[in-house]
């Protein structure tokens, strides 16, 4: 029974998952536009498409002069405005409204500060400037970066300074949205340092006496200490003691003797010795010498390099004999160790090259600012703006320490005779100060130089403003290159050119290569008539060309190229006619061919809006005005009339009437206060639903922005979607107060 059984489940169980295997009929989606709603800026594009369609789709933009349509479906804003792009498909009509608005202003850099106005650097070392563009909202922060002496000083496109030789250059940083607002650095680079090896000091050892036949060894140290030096020894009479090579002398009778000790590089000591008499005597103690020193301190803990020194140190003098004795004369250096958190001094024993080493911890206390200071790097200045420039904010701090402040501000500022002040503060404003330089004349632009850095040219040479030298002459009497413009004309086998710099003008020839034969210096041409038709080439004879040679004759040329191509689209079209080496740009006007004008048959009066706005001017770009004309076709029509009579209070009803062709048709609209949303952003969280079910608001967000900038997410918009009996992917839409997007949700 139970075989039975398992045969029959097998068999059910093929046979459904055959069942299941079977196609299932699939209902095709209905085409949709990608988008009911889209916003553009002027001059940009975005591309519309209808979905779920193979057929050819015809595309028209209700106003071409505000937003353009091509065949593809490319939607391009012209001008600020709301237009409607329509997409046909089988004489069914998709639409999509566009709302163009104007192009943002680019914003220019005003002002660039560097961290540092000048550095030194030592060769082979680095430094990063940081530069600080103003103002902050600035479109193109982007920066070059120069030095005026590579092989002294290289600089990289993130302003890393790093030091060649030793010289001085400078770095200048350049703003690259073409402001030419600069800003530099002076970098001095040092070379390497060599080690002094030099006495700076040479000592004796100190007074000495010797018996007759007995031996005293002098020694000698130098300053600096460590060097190695050869020493010339010397007994001023040697009948009462010898000194050796190495500083050993020999009493020989009684008396007292000058020795003295001489370095390879001159540097001189000596000391007297007394020479005695041998006297009977019990063997002689061993000498007492110094060993070295050793140091403690009795403070556990300190806060700055300075809270050490001779009161608070202990020091001893340790013999050759085991004794030691307190040591009052010493020297203290200290130094701080960030390795190890501890403040190490050697201490030294004054005259000597002994020494030891005592550390201290440091005391960890908060860093606390306490106050600021300020100073102008430049004794004069031609502007509050060079003042601000040049200057260095310091901060004091509660550790004693000094930092320089990077984030300031200045609070107030004047300028004039006797001198320019600016008051700096901190950001929170807790401390205040002041910097000032000495107001200094004006620098003014008294005339310019220029000079062209080709002797002569061939005909009909394209100049560039790299051929030419142009300088600004200042009432200081400096000179530095300076922007300008050029215009060039030719006459009589030579070209001039004329410099425009801020006012002031230089005219320069520049001569013309000679030529056995003329040359083309200019064309000029007729167009008869002045237009083309689209898709029509230039018909024979319709331009004529005459060339003007080198040795100032003219004539109709026939032997020129021209490179104009049948147009697709009406317009100005823009070609090249080249004759011999010169080329000339034309202008033609592409015309689309004359048709019979049709005659209006009706006309269709709208205002796109269902609202105004109370107590504002009257928005005639809602106004919408279609002919309907005879031969089946329609045109939006601008050049009516209109009346406008507002409200008599936000909540009555305006009335338009438009007057076009002897007809007045009449349109009454809502006028409210200005709360209508301007924009309106719609969000799908694309979460699939069952067969029978509808969509869930909670998965739309949408965000209103309204014409006073206030952003709020309702929830009374409209979902228009009915459930489906079949699973599939399906269109929706959302729609909130006249803005419309579409969404696809895939039904399970």
């Amino acid at each position: 029974m139970r075989k039975v059984t398992k045969k029959i489940i097998v068999i059910f169980t093929v046979f459904c998952m055959m069942f299941s295997a079977l196609p299932l009929p699939v209902q095709a989606a209905a085409p949709t536009i990608s988008k009911k709603s889209i916003t553009l800026t002027v001059g940009k594009s975005t591309t519309l498409k209808v979905k779920n369609t193979s057929k050819k789709v015809k595309w028209k933009s209700s106003n071409s002069k505000i937003a353009s349509v091509n065949s593809a479906g490319k939607v391009t804003g012209r001008k600020a405005g709301r237009a409607k792009i329509t997409a046909t498909v089988n004489k069914k009509k998709y639409t999509c409204t566009v709302t163009v608005k104007a192009a943002k202003k680019a914003v220019k850099v005003s002002k660039i500060k560097l961290n540092k106005n000048s550095i030194r650097l030592n060769t082979g070392k680095s430094y990063t400037l940081k530069a600080a563009v103003s103002p902050s909202k600035s479109s193109n922060k982007k920066l070059s970066w120069k030095s005026s002496n590579t092989a002294v000083v290289t600089v990289n496109s993130k302003g890393v300074v790093t030091a060649k030789k030793a010289g001085s250059a400078v770095i200048t940083a350049t703003a690259k949205d073409g402001s030419r607002k600069k800003a530099s650095c002076k970098v001095t680079v040092k070379g390497t340092i060599k080690k002094d090896t030099r006495v700076s000091k040479l000592i004796v050892s100190s007074k000495k006496s010797v018996n007759v036949n007995g031996t005293l060894q002098l020694s000698v140290s130098v300053h600096p200490s460590g060097l190695s030096k050869t020493f010339t020894w010397k007994s001023d009479n040697t009948k009462i003691a010898t000194v050796s090579s190495s500083g050993l002398v020999t009493g020989i009778s009684a008396g007292t003797v000058k020795i003295s000790v001489t370095t390879n590089d001159k540097w001189k000591d000596s000391v007297s010795v007394y020479i005695n008499v041998n006297k009977p005597q019990s063997t002689p103690a061993p000498e007492k010498k110094v060993t070295g020193i050793e140091a403690s301190c009795r403070l556990s803990e300190i806060t700055s390099v300075n809270d050490v020194n001779s009161s608070n140190l202990t020091v001893y003098e340790k013999y050759s004999d085991g004794t030691k004795a307190e040591l009052k004369n010493f020297l203290v250096k200290g130094e701080y160790d960030s390795a190890t958190g501890y403040y190490r001094y050697t201490i030294t024993k004054t005259g000597t090259a002994f020494s030891t080493v005592v550390t201290v911890k440091k005391q960890v206390t908060e860093k606390v600012l306490v106050g600021i200071s300020a100073k102008c790097t430049l004794s004069e200045v031609a502007s509050i703006d060079e003042l601000e420039k040049h200057l260095v904010v310091t901060g004091h701090y509660s550790d004693g320490s000094t930092e320089e402040l990077k984030s300031y501000k200045i609070t107030g500022a004047t300028g004039g005779d006797p001198g320019a002040v600016v008051e700096i503060s901190t950001v929170d404003d807790k401390f205040t100060t002041t910097a000032s330089a000495k107001w200094k004349d004006e620098i003014t632009l008294k005339g310019i130089e220029a000079s062209c850095k080709l002797s002569e040219v061939e005909n009909g040479y394209n100049f560039k403003t790299s051929d030419f030298d142009v300088k600004g002459v200042y009432s200081d009497g400096t000179k530095k290159e300076i922007g300008f413009k050029v215009a060039i004309e030719y006459s009589n086998g030579a070209y001039r050119a004329t410099i425009t710099a801020q006012g002031f003008t230089k005219a320069l020839s520049i001569p013309v290569k000679k030529s056995s034969a003329p040359e083309v210096t200019s064309l000029t041409y007729t167009l008869s008539p002045s237009y083309v038709y689209v898709g029509e080439n230039l018909a024979s004879g319709q331009l004529k060309v005459t060339a003007k040679y080198s040795d100032g004759s003219q004539k109709e040329v026939t032997d020129y190229t021209c490179d104009f191509k049948p147009q697709s689209a009406a317009g100005i079209c823009s070609f090249n006619v080249s004759c011999g080496t010169f080329k000339k740009s034309i202008s033609i006007t592409v015309k689309e061919k004359a048709t019979p004008i049709p005659t209006l048959a009706g006309l269709d009066a709208q205002y796109t809006r269902s609202y105004v706005y109370a107590d504002e001017p009257f928005d005639t770009s809602c106004i919408v005005l279609t002919g309907t004309y005879s031969d089946g076709s329609t045109k939006q029509i601008t050049d009516y009339t209109y009346d406008f009579t507002p409200a008599s209070d936000h909540l009555g009803k305006a009335i338009l009437v438009i007057h076009y062709a002897g007809k007045d048709m009449t349109i009454r609209i809502t006028s409210i206060v200005k709360t209508e949303p301007k924009s309106v952003e719609f969000k799908f969280m694309n979460v699939p639903i069952s067969v029978g079910e509808n969509i869930d608001k909670n998965n739309i967000t949408v965000t209103a922005t309204d014409y006073a900038g206030n952003v709020t997410n309702p929830t009374d918009f409209t979902i228009d979607f009915t459930p489906k009996s079949e699973p599939g992917t399906y269109p929706f839409t959302v729609t909130y107060k006249g803005f419309t997007e579409s969404f696809d949700i895939v039904v399970r």
